[in-house]
């Protein structure tokens, strides 16, 4: 190997502390942003379905407590709610997966019996992501609220960013790679 081969590999040697650095901190940007999008997918969620489960508990009839109309969950985007008796079945909803409510598995209900609140990604169906927050209220006739909405747009956003980041750090590495090799 020849000499300038030998000193421009001891310079990406020594570079390669900052090239991790580099590398580490468009991580932590991604990760941050991803996780600050998809918290916000949750925002009318929470209030609602909170909102919703005190009303019942104190022993509001349901009779308009669920928007009027369907939501599709394969096409719409918009918020929709749910709710469940004490034994997961359905008392009233707006949302239509193919022609029939959705319910969530069987401990999605039995973490928010315990938690009073359970909020998570569900996917009811393949190409169907849902962001909902499930509460559950005590009461007379306990039961659960759960309100959602399609994670389509958070997540093609998180995409969207995605990509710029990653553009970022390509960028970044070959600069601080040329900077080494400059040193």
């Amino acid at each position: 190997m020849s000499e300038t081969n030998l000193v421009s590999l001891e310079k990406i040697k020594k570079g390669l502390p900052l090239l991790t650095v580099v590398t580490l901190l468009w991580m932590i940007l991604y990760f941050t942003m991803q996780r600050t999008i998809r918290s916000y997918a949750n925002r009318p969620q929470n209030q609602i379905s909170a909102d919703l489960a005190r009303g019942l508990e104190l022993g509001k009839p349901l009779e308009g407590l669920v928007p009027p109309g369907k939501v599709d969950l394969l096409k719409s985007e918009a918020v929709y709610v749910i709710i469940y008796d004490n034994e997961m079945k359905p008392l009233a909803s707006n949302a239509d997966l193919e022609g029939r409510i959705p319910i969530p598995p069987a401990g999605v209900f039995s973490y928010a019996r315990e938690h009073h609140k359970n909020t998570l990604t569900w996917q009811p169906r393949r190409g169907v992501r849902e962001a909902i927050v499930l509460n559950f209220y005590g009461g007379e006739h306990p039961g659960f609220v759960l309100v959602g909405r399609s994670l389509r747009e958070a997540e093609n956003l998180i995409s969207y960013i995605g990509n710029i980041i990653l553009k970022g750090w390509i960028v970044s590495i070959v600069l601080t790679f040329l900077v080494c090799l400059m040193l």
